[in-house]
């Protein structure tokens, strides 16, 4: 089985998630309480080679995969992946909704983003990518 890749998320109001991009193998989810303005964690996923989850979704319960989510990764994937995180969340339609993501690694990154242009960035503080590249 692969190893689920412990997910210990810093304190804070991880309410609202986004995919901010998703390129080159790069995943990147983004967390926040308004994310119209900034967020204040990431979840990167280098070489994620499988993707599971709405581009928006909220309060995401964090869990282990089960031996079946474990098993269609390997099988989709054709090999054993040293990340496997699993998440459920909420949908009105469907009530709850199972998500996972697998990838060589994942790194939790803290800190404001902001989503609109500024320029007096404190130490900490950046634009998010899509503005920076502008």
């Amino acid at each position: 089985m692969s190893a689920m890749y412990d997910l210990q998320l810093p304190e804070g109001s991880w309410r609202d998630w986004d995919v901010t991009s998703c390129s080159d193998g790069e995943l990147r989810l983004a967390a926040g309480t308004d994310l119209s303005r900034d967020h204040g964690l990431e979840l990167v996923f280098q070489e994620a080679v499988y993707v599971a989850c709405p581009s928006l979704f909220h309060t995401p319960v964090f869990r282990q995969p089960t031996a079946f989510e474990y098993e269609l990764v390997r099988q989709s994937v054709g090999r054993e992946v040293p990340v496997l995180v699993a998440f459920d969340i909420a949908d009105a339609e469907r009530g709850k909704l199972p998500c996972l993501i697998g990838a060589e690694r994942v790194e939790v990154r803290q800190g404001t983003v902001f989503r609109y242009h500024r320029t007096d960035l404190k130490p900490g503080e950046r634009l998010a990518d899509w503005l920076r590249a502008a």
